[in-house]
């Protein structure tokens, strides 16, 4: 069903990331892009001739699709569905676009000044070619014009917004981790939920100034 990263390229690709489901990412975050197929199926009809878009499924998600979604990705034009094993990083440096609904995937392709955009509208918006892309109401011209930017993105490798970015990022952080205490204990540490409340409290009162 996956196949292994092609080790050579004749054609260019758009990445498109796939990210596990239900899952608030896309199901609130993303709203209405909510059916990842149907995102996929639009941008197949946007890339230009040649151009081929691999598609890899979240290592998480593996075993929550079945194969009948699988075989139906597989008969877009143009889809490669690539082995969730394979080195995402690696993936995103050869791109020619990286894609998801609001994975941050993207947030590490555009940090490595490669070219990403997002479905949804997304913190990290400074970095991307474009936030909330909406392919339902692209057209070719639209889809176009993000191409010539990630060419002229991939060959200038400026890595000034992604230094913009990281500081602006830096600065509106606090000590503390949020998670699921299932997964990472620790947050329930009685100096973790402090921190965590403290920096709560801070923030509370930097909006009411």
């Amino acid at each position: 069903m996956f196949e292994s990263e092609p080790t050579t390229n004749d054609r260019p690709f758009a990445l498109f990331l796939l990210q596990k489901q239900p899952e608030s990412s896309v199901d609130v975050i993303g709203a209405p892009y909510t059916n990842q197929h149907e995102v996929i199926r639009a941008l197949t009809r946007l890339l230009p001739l040649r151009w081929e878009i691999w598609v890899k499924e979240h290592p998480n998600a593996v075993g929550d699709r079945s194969l009948a979604d699988y075989r139906d990705f597989k008969r877009l034009p143009g889809l490669r569905l690539i082995d969730p094993r394979a080195d995402t990083h690696r993936l995103i440096a050869r791109a020619a676009l990286t894609i998801s609904i609001s994975g941050t995937a993207c947030l590490e392709a555009g940090l490595l000044g490669r070219p990403a955009i997002t479905i949804a509208e997304m913190f990290f918006s400074n970095i991307l070619l474009r936030n909330g892309f909406d392919p339902f109401a692209a057209s070719h011209t639209d889809f176009g014009v993000i191409i010539d930017e990630a060419k002229a993105m991939t060959s200038r490798r400026d890595y000034s917004r992604s230094e913009d970015f990281l500081a602006w990022n830096v600065a509106q952080s606090f000590p503390g981790v949020i998670s699921d205490p299932s997964n990472l204990p620790s947050t329930s540490a009685p100096a973790n939920v402090q921190k965590v409340a403290d920096a709560t409290i801070s923030f509370m009162r930097r909006l009411a100034r």
